[in-house]
């Protein structure tokens, strides 16, 4: 018996271990550079009252994939349970803070598999303001990939890729 709680808890551990792991059972399909954005629509909310998007009627908007034209988009796919993310996420923080008030920037940090409730606990105990997408599915995610997280997207103004990435390596 003591064997078998051993082997799950070695299991568990290595599963858990990364969120950057690989599901070996998976076909690794990530959308590339040279790509186009997929269509999509998420809710976005807008925790930052300094953010040029913040109505203060609403702290939230619907975004469509094609209201993105013109604008840089970056976009964060992210769980605050993965340790790569908890990592990421106040790097992407910093770089939302140096663009937030540019409305030709649009950041849209897309939850996979998370509630509201946890993201908006993980965002007040570590001061983000960062919009984000609370989505309790893979939805969204599967549109530009099918493993690992964090990843970050840059999409140009004409809607296409033109980095991806798993780290902030963002060259503004």
């Amino acid at each position: 018996m003591k064997r078998v709680f051993a082997f799950l808890y070695v299991t568990l551990s290595v599963l858990l271990s990364s969120c950057l792991q690989d599901d070996a059972d998976m076909e690794k399909k990530n959308l590339q550079v040279g790509d186009a954005m997929p269509p999509f629509e998420v809710e976005l909310c807008i925790p930052d009252k300094q953010d040029w998007r913040h109505d203060a009627s609403t702290t939230s908007i619907l975004v469509r994939s094609h209201e993105l034209k013109g604008k840089t988009a970056i976009i964060c796919f992210f769980n605050t349970k993965c340790e790569d993310c908890q990592h990421e996420l106040p790097q992407l923080q910093k770089l939302y803070e140096k663009n937030r008030s540019d409305n030709h920037y649009a950041f849209l940090a897309i939850a996979r598999e998370e509630k509201k409730k946890d993201i908006e606990d993980f965002w007040h105990q570590h001061n983000l303001t960062l919009p984000y997408s609370a989505q309790s599915d893979r939805r969204i995610y599967n549109l530009f990939a099918t493993v690992t997280i964090p990843q970050f997207y840059v999409i140009n103004e004409q809607g296409y890729i033109i980095i991806h990435e798993n780290i902030i390596k963002m060259p503004f």
